[in-house]
């Protein structure tokens, strides 16, 4: 059997027999060649300084063995005690301890696998120089080196692990494993990234901002700074909680660091341009949500929030063509129908405006998108126009069902069920969008109408008045009030009199004029797909209205005051109207809208 080396027979066995009798000393203070800091358990050596009887007979049983040259029966003990003694300290030493027999045994991979489990656990352990050979601590640093590599690679697989679990939207096992991927491998930049924002998926948006901040403060004292990447993320998702607690201008700031960063980026991009929007930098904001459209032409979101702005600024063209491509990629997107279908209705395209609502209905059925219902009230707004009253109250009402605190849709409901004749209807869909909105002054005015033709003449009276309350510039309800108070007068009675209708001022008698001339060469044109119908001007005559008025060759006239034009006969027929001065154009110009009033001779 082998024996241990002479010259450490002494050392070693002063240490046994002091760690029997001194089990108290090495409970405050580790000794037997090994020093780590926090290796003591508070909670395991918590009124426990003194060893149990049998932990004690146990390191003198290995004393003996030891002292007899029985390695392996020494080893065996110590290993035991390394797994069962009550102070974590003594654990480890016992641990140490072994592995440095199996050495001296003459077994190096067995010692040196003992002391990278150890070290994977213990990775701050240091021991005694001057207690071992230099053979056993050159093997206790490969040790070192090889379990600091196992600890890396643990590491990585539970972020790995833990990542894959919060794209699934497991934040509970996410959260843990990462937490265990941090207690081998602390300070990991992708790992507190990973926490961060299961916080921020949580909501929880405080502990997610100091998770974000706290790995921008890692580069400042890092040997290797942050990727480009995860900087860019990081400063991506701080913008986003800024722009939530619009704090507009940290947002813009932060995401500004991002896109430089990783200029190719696109939800930076889109972030960027909302926080823009936020400031009222519109034109910097389009330029951002063009960038990001043009980065990922796919997501539905950018183009949906690009679609609204191009919207605001009157960009009909631009707006309809993106929807398109976007309606095309995402078919099932209800939310980007209806903004085709508004867009649709800038540009004069009543047909295509009808199919892409109703489209939005149809995926948005019950409601739940939040789609269904203004693509409704849209229809019924075009229906009520055009005097379809039965159609309109068929959309309103499907409006209302969807969303009964919507006071829009009831007022829509009860004009169309006026338009019917149904006054009674009328009367309790008013009522309700009064009751909804009392502070619309439209409202109280069209309530009072409906009243007035049930000859419910007191409370058309108070309605008119809650308009004038509400708005005193609301002339329309003045001018009924006034009529209303007349008629009572003259009538000399109180709430059965029916005041006159106004009637028309007379006019003259004239002469016949020789019509009218436009003085521009116009046809019809339908493009497609882009769903613009309109007239194109080839021709403007000098001197004439339409260059007076500043029309060019190439425009494409899409309304005339308000009116889609898609035949020249309609168009000639509102300026050969003789009670008509004037009539606002609405065009296209090289794409851009332009809006003309041509004067009528």
């Amino acid at each position: 059997m082998l024996r241990p080396r002479p010259s450490l027979i002494a050392p070693v066995l002063a240490w046994i027999l002091a760690s029997v009798a001194c089990s108290l000393a090495f409970a405050q203070a580790p000794t037997g060649g090994v020093d780590s800091e926090d290796l003591l358990d508070p909670a395991a050596t918590a009124g426990s300084s003194l060893p149990d009887a049998p932990e004690v007979d146990a390191q003198a049983e290995a004393a003996r063995a030891y002292a007899d040259g029985d390695l392996l029966r020494a080893i065996t003990i110590y290993r035991e005690l390394g797994a069962t003694h009550a102070i974590a300290a003594e654990r480890v030493r016992f641990r140490v301890t072994a592995a440095w027999l199996l050495f001296e045994q003459g077994d190096r991979s067995a010692a040196g696998l003992e002391l990278r489990q150890i070290l994977f656990e213990t990775p701050d352990l240091k021991v005694d120089s001057n207690l071992y050979s230099g053979e056993f601590l050159a093997l206790f640093q490969d040790a070192q080196v090889e379990a600091a590599e196992a600890r890396l690679r643990a590491a990585g697989l539970k972020l790995q692990a833990g990542v894959a679990a919060f794209k699934s939207a497991d934040h509970e096992l996410a959260r843990r494993l990462v937490e265990e991927s941090l207690a081998l491998q602390p300070e990991q930049p992708r790992a507190l990234y990973t926490i961060a924002a299961i916080d921020l998926a949580e909501g929880r948006t405080d502990e997610a901002l100091s998770g974000f901040e706290r790995i921008l403060a890692l580069e400042r004292g890092a040997a290797q700074p942050l990727s480009p990447e995860l900087k860019a993320q990081t400063l991506n998702n701080v913008g986003v909680i800024y722009i939530g607690r619009n704090q507009d201008a940290d947002a813009a700031e932060a995401l500004e660091k991002a896109v430089r960063l990783v200029p190719r980026d696109a939800r930076s991009w889109f972030n960027l341009g909302l926080a823009r929007l936020a400031l009222g930098r519109r034109i910097d904001a389009l330029d951002a949500l063009r960038r990001a459209h043009e980065l990922d032409r796919r997501d539905a979101e950018i183009s949906l929030r690009l679609a609204r702005v191009y919207q605001d600024a009157g960009s009909w063209v631009e707006s309809v063509a993106l929807l398109l491509e976007a309606t095309n990629a995402h078919p099932e997107g209800a939310a980007l129908w209806l903004e085709l279908g508004r867009s649709q209705r800038g540009l004069g395209n009543q047909e295509g405006t009808t199919a892409s609502l109703r489209k939005a209905i149809e995926l948005d059925a019950d409601g739940t998108k939040g789609v269904a219902a203004p693509a409704a009230l849209f229809l019924a707004e075009a229906a009520l126009a055009k005097k379809q009253f039965a159609a309109a109250a068929n959309d309103a009402e499907f409006a209302t069902r969807l969303t009964p605190q919507d006071a829009t849709a009831w007022a829509i409901l009860g004009l169309a069920r006026q338009g019917e004749g149904n006054l009674a209807a009328a009367a309790t869909s008013l009522e309700r969008a009064a009751a909804l909105a009392p502070s619309r002054a439209d409202i109280a005015h069209n309530l009072g109408t409906v009243f007035l033709g049930q000859r419910r003449l007191a409370e058309a009276e108070a309605s008119f008045r809650r308009a004038l309350a509400i708005d005193p510039a609301a002339s329309e309800s003045a001018a009924a009030l006034a009529r209303l108070q007349a008629a009572r007068s003259s009538d000399g009675k109180d709430s059965k009199a029916s005041p006159a209708p106004a009637r028309p001022a007379s006019r003259p008698r004239v002469a016949a004029a020789k019509p009218r001339e436009l003085g521009a060469s116009v046809a019809p044109v339908d493009y497609q797909p882009l769903g613009i119908r309109g007239l194109l001007v080839s021709e403007v005559t000098a001197r004439g209205m339409a260059a007076r008025a500043g029309l060019l060759p190439d425009d494409l006239i899409l309304r005339a005051n308000g009116q889609p034009l898609t035949q020249v006969p309609t168009l000639l027929a509102m300026v050969r109207n003789p009670a008509a001065k004037s009539l606002q154009l609405s065009l296209l110009r090289a794409g851009k809208p332009v809006e003309l009033v041509l004067q009528l001779d």
